[in-house]
């Protein structure tokens, strides 16, 4: 009996001996499996953010229209990845769910999307790539960020003291395509006040003006009616010592020679008047007249309303009353510039959801009606100028806070870029030559007026107006 218990005693320990060896052997081999799988992970993540640089690379190239620009600098022929900030910005978040205040049923943008809190930019050859990260510093697969990206040459110039590098023009502007995806195509051109800047040393500071993210930028009225603020981030982002990106020279656009008419009669909101004012001389003057920079050129007054199709009886009116004397005057000797966005991308009250249709078809009501009336008259459509969300500062702006958050709550390049394209679509159909000044607006931020992120300043204004006048000196 005796033997029979040390029998099973010995058979005891040589299980539990067996159960340990086992599963000592078991947690090698896991652990030696997990190691594999992780590894074919990663190397399949890296095969797939290959193929899709590779895939950014055989895409579109810059509109045919530009130039490459030649800097007889040498550039890098591998591409060189940067990460900024270094670490995520964890509280980009925390920024946002404390902006955003929801009306009953509404779902909140950050629901099915995590904001990007860092940035990867690959920086090729012919172009460069930014991949999206969240806050524990992934890759994100979906799009709706807005940046907005230039490349300051060191030129000589003082760039290593943030203020002093805002007070330096860039040197080029990414004009950004958002993939959908995650990435974005970055694609410089440099600016329409410097097409063709010279002595270029070849390394600069990028920087990058973070704006939105989770497509809050494209939210349209009356969303945000609630929210404290814009949803913007108006965060900047800055790297020294970054080799120059591949720049296209800005080409100005071709117009009609407006010099032509006897008279040009400009009909929108403010931003159409400063195109065609001269500021410096209407304020010197002290005149209640406008002092304009072209002899032949002609505004009655800001028409203050977006276009809709509960107010097209009033636009029409307004013109009549603004214009009819001309148009009986000059009869077929006049032309008519026409536009309006700003207001109907800003103004809280006016609901038009993510497409403007409404808007659309109160433009395409105005411009027939304005075709059958005057009849033989030559009408031109004027495009957006593009807004700049991250030149806005309502602390320090000229009127009061509040109404100065209420006036930007919508203020994004995504929406009056998406009207633009549907503007120039239309007029297109109408057989309206379509005015494009977006992309030379969209270049030239820095030269909004301060704090704004809308106005332009007298230069750029200037600028653009000669480009219709391409043989008066006036």
């Amino acid at each position: 009996m005796r033997q029979i218990n040390r029998n099973r005693l010995h058979f005891s320990k040589l299980a539990k001996l067996s159960c340990i060896f086992i599963t000592i052997y078991v947690a090698v081999w896991v652990t030696a499996t997990s190691k594999e799988v992780r590894n074919k992970i990663g190397e399949s993540n890296l095969i797939a953010m290959k193929k899709n640089i590779r895939n950014h690379e055989d895409g579109e190239k810059y509109s045919s229209s530009s130039k490459r620009m030649n800097t007889g600098l040498k550039t890098k022929h591998d591409s060189t990845v940067i990460t900024v900030p270094v670490k995520p910005m964890k509280f980009i978040t925390t920024k946002l769910e404390n902006s955003i205040i929801l009306q009953r049923h509404e779902r909140s943008p950050l629901e099915n999307c995590l904001p990007t809190a860092q940035i990867r930019i690959h920086m090729l050859n012919d172009r460069w790539i930014l991949q999206t990260l969240d806050e524990s510093g992934l890759e994100k697969h979906i799009g709706g960020d807005e940046f907005y990206i230039t490349y300051t040459d060191a030129l000589g110039n003082n760039i290593d003291d943030a203020k002093d590098a805002e007070e330096v023009p860039p040197t080029s502007v990414a004009i950004i395509e958002d993939k959908k995806d995650g990435t974005y195509i970055l694609k410089f051109s440099t600016t329409p006040m410097n097409p063709n800047p010279t002595n270029l040393v070849g390394t600069g500071r990028l920087a990058i003006y973070y704006e939105y993210t989770c497509d809050i930028g494209m939210m349209p009225q009356p969303t945000k009616v609630n929210w404290k603020n814009s949803g913007a981030i108006l965060e900047t982002l800055y790297q020294n010592d970054v080799q120059m990106p591949p720049m296209n020279i800005f080409q100005k656009p071709t117009f009609d020679d407006l010099s032509h008419w006897p008279l040009v009669v400009f009909f929108g909101d403010s931003t159409m008047l400063q195109m065609i004012k001269d500021r410096e001389a209407t304020e010197k003057a002290e005149a209640e007249d406008i002092i304009f920079l072209k002899n032949n050129t002609f505004f009655e007054a800001n028409i203050r309303t977006e276009f809709r199709m509960d107010r097209i009886n009033k636009i029409q009116k307004k013109f009549q009353i603004m214009h009819r004397k001309q148009m009986l005057q000059y009869e077929f000797d006049v032309a008519i510039v026409i536009g309006s966005a700003i207001w109907d991308v800003l103004i809280a009250e006016n609901i038009q959801g993510r497409d403007f249709k409404d808007h659309l078809a109160a433009c395409r009501a105005f411009v027939t009606d304005l075709k059958k009336k005057y009849r033989g008259r030559k009408i031109y459509w004027k495009s957006p100028s593009a807004l700049h969300a991250h030149r806005v500062n309502c602390v320090d702006a000229n009127y009061d806070f509040q109404d100065c958050v209420d006036s930007t709550r919508y203020l994004s390049n995504s929406r009056v870029r998406f009207l633009h394209e549907n503007q120039k679509t239309l007029m297109k159909e109408l057989n309206v030559p379509y005015l494009d000044l977006f992309d030379t607006y969209y270049l030239s931020a820095h030269y909004t007026a301060e704090g704004d992120g809308r106005h332009y300043q007298q230069g750029l204004n200037e600028l653009i107006l000669d480009w219709f006048y391409p043989n008066n000196d006036e």
